[in-house]
């Protein structure tokens, strides 16, 4: 998977919808759209799809199975919009949460094997900043949301940083009094360490 952003307030993200047919994701001021590609011999020319107009300011996405379908779905958070997830094939809309979660970022956080969403803020944003996790209850038809600090942050990054099977996090505001590069770990695993 490729991640690339733009100048112009777009960015793409390359997924397959395991059919072998290739999928860009391009985020446009005030839409969202899909790019599918017609599989064939030679060149792969890509068929754009409309899938939502009506997106404030989509910034951030990933693409992922939310539901274990064993379809890629899409999740869009936007500055002034909410955090939406778009089920595949048809992008049927779910808000998973109200916001302007400007990085998004999945992985399983909590063992279940279910894709969590981690989701931040920026700072310069109405307060409180979030940045939080929505963990994936009922192949994403419910959301707990852990909120794990109000100071925010621009880029969140999930990853198992401390190498024990989980998705922690780290990220930075790129401006303002508060610029430490932090790491949230997922201590769900060993509560011991919580102490």
């Amino acid at each position: 998977m490729a991640d690339v952003t733009g100048r112009m307030g777009w960015a793409m993200t390359m997924g397959d919808d395991y059919s072998r047919r290739p999928f860009r994701v391009r985020l446009v001021t005030g839409a969202v759209v899909v790019i599918l590609a017609q599989v064939s011999l030679g060149e792969v020319p890509f068929r754009r799809v409309a899938v939502d107009d009506s997106v404030k300011n989509p910034w951030a996405k990933i693409i992922a199975d939310i539901d274990k379908d064993g379809f890629p779905d899409i999740v869009i958070g936007g500055r002034g919009g909410p955090l939406v997830w778009y089920k595949y094939p048809d992008w049927t809309k779910a808000i998973i949460a109200d916001g302007g979660y400007r990085t998004v970022d999945g992985e399983a956080a909590d063992g279940d094997g279910s894709v969590d969403i981690a989701a931040s803020e920026m700072h310069q944003g109405e307060d409180p900043d979030e940045v939080a996790v929505f963990l994936n209850r009922g192949q994403g038809l419910k959301w707990d949301k852990q909120i794990l600090s109000t100071r925010g942050s621009h880029c969140i990054q999930a990853g198992d940083i401390g190498s024990d099977g989980d998705m922690d996090l780290m990220g930075a505001n790129w401006s303002g009094p508060f610029l430490p590069v932090e790491l949230w770990e997922n201590l769900s695993r060993n509560p011991e360490a919580k102490e």
